[in-house]
């Protein structure tokens, strides 16, 4: 957290940061954020946030990070998606082959159905030269059936026992705080950029426009996970 590079004002922000909030898809079952109980009708309170950071530390510098967080979103769930670089040149001597060839990504699901899956590119069989994308996944589900404990229930049993190690430190949560102040102070001078996403959506249009300018893409929340036993 202290190697986070700092935003800075509101046009730091506005390049670096989108800011949302859900409203209706057309169901009556699922209302906007405006018409949920004890929410203002004019609120501007975001219910999502896309931000590309930096940390700048020998490990990670100049590697940019990009991270998204919402509600009412299509699929909950928590991973790590990364993605490796690209090689500068055409090792198929193909560029038409080439060019369809996908960048490595390693993704670390947290939760739900635990696992990691490692998508490469592969080359298929024949004597024509073709790439395919091919996927290796592991899931503790399909190892280990029922007994898996809930994120909360290994946190509760931590505490009971007195064992801190998976509990956030002072010294972190200030220095998380000390990168994500400014970045609300700047919000409250310039609230007006909010976009607006379908409840159920994968979130708003303008952080999917946002990212591609960078010459990426969010990887989907319609992925399904690794099938149980």
């Amino acid at each position: 957290f202290k190697a986070l590079r700092p935003l800075g004002g509101p046009d730091d922000v506005k390049r670096h940061a989108i800011f949302g909030q859900y409203i209706s898809a057309g169901n009556e079952k699922i209302l906007s954020y405006r018409d949920e109980a004890s929410v203002a009708k004019d609120s501007l309170t975001p219910t999502y946030v896309a931000l590309k950071i930096f940390i700048d530390n020998w490990r990670w510098h100049g590697v940019p990070f990009y991270i998204r967080t919402g509600k009412r979103l299509k699929q909950p769930c928590t991973e790590v998606m990364i993605q490796f670089s690209s090689i500068p040149f055409c090792l198929f001597g193909q560029d038409n082959v080439c060019s369809h060839i996908q960048p490595n990504r390693l993704i670390l699901r947290i939760q739900p159905d635990e696992g990691i899956s490692l998508s490469f590119g592969i080359k298929t069989p024949g004597s024509e030269t073709d790439i395919d994308s091919a996927k290796m996944n592991f899931s503790y589900s399909s190892l280990y059936d029922g007994g898996i404990p809930a994120p909360y229930e290994r946190l509760f049993l931590d505490a009971i026992r007195g064992y801190a190690g998976l509990f956030a430190r002072k010294d972190s949560v200030e220095n998380a705080w000390s990168f994500i102040n400014p970045i609300l102070e700047a919000w409250k001078i310039a609230p007006s950029h909010l976009s607006y996403y379908a409840a159920g959506s994968e979130g708003p249009a303008e952080a999917d426009e946002w990212i591609r300018r960078d010459g990426r893409r969010w990887c989907s929340l319609d992925r399904r996970s690794v099938p149980r036993k």
